[in-house]
């Protein structure tokens, strides 16, 4: 048998959702309007630092589970609905966002990533893999794709895949 949610939403009501099963809690974080006004609850806040934590980073479905104390061998398909519904939150993302800006994985970490796999000599493949992607964000590479043909080939133009180049036949 279901229960009515006991949280209190913004505007001081009572929260009219059904509670999650085993617990007196619907799986709504903010209930209700103002969630800007209010920020993060503190279970939000150990949820994005859980997001970017070493031992869970990147597994919002882990990283609610213990943010939110759940068992996932009963939740776990409520659990990954709910860490969905998190990290679609805009103020939820942007934390995140800030954690790992004070971690240091932002764009000036990854240019320097990026430097180091392309001037390093013990891996070509992983060099050569570098340089592509170095110059895809440079724009020095372009997809380009066939608009006209229809996916056949064009006679009188053939392209030798080793060396990137095209001859006119």
């Amino acid at each position: 048998m279901s229960k009515q949610c006991q949280a209190t939403t913004a505007k001081g009501e009572q929260c009219q959702n059904t509670a999650q099963e085993g617990s007196d809690y619907c799986w709504i974080e903010s209930h209700g309007e103002g969630e800007e006004e209010q920020g993060l609850t503190p279970k939000q806040e150990r949820f994005c630092q859980l997001y970017v934590s070493e031992e869970f980073f990147g597994n919002g479905t882990q990283s609610y589970a213990k943010a939110y104390d759940v068992d996932l061998s009963e939740n776990y398909k409520s659990a990954q609905a709910a860490a969905s519904r998190l990290l679609s939150n805009v103020i939820i993302c942007d934390r995140i966002n800030e954690l790992l800006d004070e971690a240091g994985l932002n764009d000036n970490f990854v240019d320097k990533q990026m430097l180091f796999m392309i001037t390093q000599n013990a891996d070509y493949a992983q060099k050569m893999a570098a340089i592509r992607e170095y110059n895809k964000v440079k724009g020095r590479i372009t997809n380009k794709h066939d608009i006209k043909s229809g996916g056949e080939p064009v006679k009188g133009l053939t392209f030798n895949v080793v060396n990137g180049s095209s001859d006119n036949e």
